[in-house]
């Protein structure tokens, strides 16, 4: 019972309330040309850019990570209950949607998670696990260092700086927080359970690709996935070591955002006419890169705003 209870929680945690937050980007307007796996992708973005803003309070406040973990609970909570009201209104106002699921287009998934589950850790070259179980195991937030066990007090200038750049990017305390809301061991949660919901994130960036690439060719949108995760596979046979290899650490913070969440935001970007839209677009891609990445920000604010200079100087040519 206990299992089932930490299962739960997981659900709920990374498939119920993205799933949740994605439709209501969907009631905002922003086109769903992958179905439910397309929801899944927007509201995990939403998710992690909310989380964000609890980590880099509750960092810069000096909370625990109990605190932290009660701080994030209660922001999704409320989150998730006002979301449930706002699709309550939609489903009064419009509906239920009568879009039919397409399983066969998932039927590869099982696969690639299989892939990840059993290949995660090998060839690594990032300390995620370990700062997360640092984390888990002492209470706190960023002030002991995974390698070396050392605190704040006992380390070198350079040493702090670097604890606090690692910081900059709080995903390992994502996981962590996450481990200390279903009592699970980090290393069994990082390994073993976060490939079931980070491959369908990856492989939902590359069918939005495939959809938006070749449109209703099946053929050609199968290929293009085909061609994308056999890429990707080659790091599994190769000597040399790659950090970002979505089948050895598809948890890291890197692999996440440059095989991931920047191919979905540059996807966005292509997609996305309406003003107001786009910003929000723009806000949640920021602050969900700045979880993954230190450059993170810089980067979605780079790609927002070169989309928009060349919109400008289309306007200006005509």
């Amino acid at each position: 019972m206990l299992t089932v209870g930490k299962l739960m929680i997981v659900i709920v945690i990374w498939a119920a309330a993205p799933l949740l937050f994605g439709s209501l980007w969907k009631k905002c307007g922003t086109e769903e040309n992958g179905g439910m796996i397309r929801v899944y992708l927007m509201g995990s973005v939403t998710e992690w850019a909310l989380f964000f803003l609890s980590a880099k309070w509750a960092i810069i406040s000096g909370k625990s990570l109990r605190e932290l973990c009660v701080i994030w609970l209660v922001w999704l909570a409320v989150s998730v209950l006002a979301a449930v009201a706002l699709l309550a209104l939609r489903v009064r106002a419009h509906g239920l949607s009568r879009r039919k699921p397409k399983p066969g287009r998932l039927l590869a998934l099982p696969v690639l998670i299989a892939a990840a589950v059993l290949c995660g850790g090998i060839k690594q070259d990032e300390y995620t696990v370990e700062e997360a179980w640092t984390m888990y195991a002492t209470d706190t937030l960023y002030e002991y260092d995974a390698v070396t066990g050392r605190g704040a007090g006992e380390m070198l200038s350079f040493e702090r700086q670097r604890l606090k750049e690692r910081a900059e990017a709080p995903i390992e305390a994502y996981y962590a927080a996450n481990s200390f809301a279903c009592k699970w061991n980090p290393a069994k949660f990082i390994r073993l359970v976060l490939p079931v919901f980070l491959i369908p994130f990856y492989f939902g960036v590359y069918q939005a690709w495939g959809v938006w690439l070749f449109g209703e060719s099946r053929g050609k949108r199968t290929a293009f996935q085909v061609i994308v995760w056999l890429l990707y596979g080659l790091a599994l046979v190769s000597e040399q070591s790659y950090i970002f290899g979505i089948f050895t650490n598809c948890w890291n913070g890197e692999t996440l955002f440059f095989a991931g969440l920047a191919p979905f935001a540059a996807l966005l970007v292509l997609e996305e006419k309406d003003r107001k839209r786009r910003i929000a677009q723009y806000l949640a891609c920021a602050l969900a890169g700045q979880l993954l990445t230190r450059d993170g920000f810089f980067v979605m604010t780079f790609l927002w705003g070169t989309a928009l200079l060349a919109e400008r100087i289309k306007e200006w040519k005509r």
